[in-house]
């Protein structure tokens, strides 16, 4: 391979949970060979590069063909940890909105609808002096 040449990419993924202890959170490793290695014309990694320079008055130029080991790295992952702030900050933020929810559909049936007066109806119940203890 190193006469030839490859294209190796490394993967790296982290995936913690640092509820646990850190010595838990430890990566795992994946290796790709990115390039064909079949292929008849250019098997493997190279690259091609050209020196010019002029010698007796005449233009020259040499021609560099490099075989090597390229590595990607590609690294990526995910972590966390529970935390009773966030969790009552979501938790109220979502009881917020469906308050609001609420406040919103009541002012579109009885502002805005053709039967609204039906509506009014059925959600006040209006209260006279003598129905009073």
């Amino acid at each position: 391979m190193l006469a030839k040449g490859a294209l190796i990419m490394i993967i790296i993924t982290w995936d913690c949970n640092f509820d646990y202890k850190a010595n838990y959170c430890l990566p795992t490793y994946q290796f790709l060979r990115l390039d064909t290695k079949d292929e008849v014309d250019y098997p493997g990694y190279n690259y091609r590069y050209a020196e010019f320079y002029r010698e007796d008055g005449v233009d020259k130029r040499t021609l560099y063909k490099a075989y090597g080991l390229r590595f990607i790295f590609v690294m990526n992952g995910k972590a966390g940890q529970f935390g009773i702030i966030p969790f009552t900050m979501s938790v109220g933020s979502g009881l917020a909105l469906l308050s609001l929810v609420t406040i919103i559909c009541d002012f579109i049936v009885l502002c805005m609808l053709k039967k609204r007066n039906i509506f009014r109806e059925k959600k006040f119940e209006y209260a006279s002096a003598e129905d009073a203890p």
